[in-house]
C-alpha cells in the first residue's frame, strides 16, 4: 500500500492543507480497516483449525478405545493410532491450551 502522490510533501518546509490532512486521515483509516479485516479473517481461520485438531483428536481417541476392545487388529495399526493420538495430544497442549514443554531439569 502506497501513499497517494497528492499527499506527499515535496519539501520539508511545505505545509499541508486541511484537505490534504483529511485525505491522509481517510487513507490511513482505509488501510487500518483493511488490516483489521485481514486480522479478523486470520483469527477466524485459526479458531476453525483448532476445532479441526480437537475433532481429529477426539476421533483418534475413539478409534484407540475401539482397538483396545477388538480382536486381531494388526500391530502396525495399533502403533500408528497410538502415535497419532500422542502427536495430536502434544499439538493440542501447545497450540490450544498454550502449554509449553516443561524443562524437568528445573525440578530435579
Amino acid at each position: 500500500m502506497s501513499i497517494p502522490q497528492n499527499l506527499l510533501v515535496d519539501e520539508p518546509n511545505d505545509t499541508m492543507t486541511e484537505g490534504q490532512y483529511l485525505e491522509m486521515a481517510n487513507h490511513l483509516k482505509e488501510t487500518y480497516d483493511k488490516m483489521e479485516e485481514k486480522l479478523l479473517r486470520s483469527e477466524i481461520k485459526i479458531i476453525d483449525l483448532k476445532k479441526e485438531i480437537m475433532t481429529s483428536y477426539g476421533l483418534t481417541r475413539v478409534i484407540d478405545n475401539l482397538i483396545d476392545h477388538l480382536c486381531e487388529v494388526p500391530h502396525e495399526v495399533v502403533v500408528l493410532v497410538e502415535l497419532l493420538r500422542a502427536q495430536l495430544s502434544d499439538t493440542i497442549d501447545k497450540e490450544i491450551f498454550n502449554i509449553k514443554e516443561m524443562d524437568i531439569s528445573e525440578y530435579v
